[in-house]
């Protein structure tokens, strides 16, 4: 698998990015700090999942 050690746009950092719908907003947003909690959480759940937990426990993390 190739490594990437830099990725450029050519657009630059002015503190700010797109969110999916276009939108632009500061990198210190609350909307960005939420989606990345949320990223964590979901990574962190994925972890619980693949340790085994019981039946009902897997039942309830994959509906929830």
């Amino acid at each position: 698998m190739p490594q990437l050690d830099r990725i450029y746009t050519g657009q630059g950092d002015q503190g700010e990015t797109r969110l999916g719908s276009g939108e632009k907003v500061s990198k210190d947003h609350s909307r960005l700090a939420a989606l990345g909690s949320l990223d964590e959480l979901n990574s962190q759940l994925g972890v619980v999942l693949t340790l085994s937990p019981s039946p009902l426990a897997t039942q309830i993390l994959q509906t929830s």
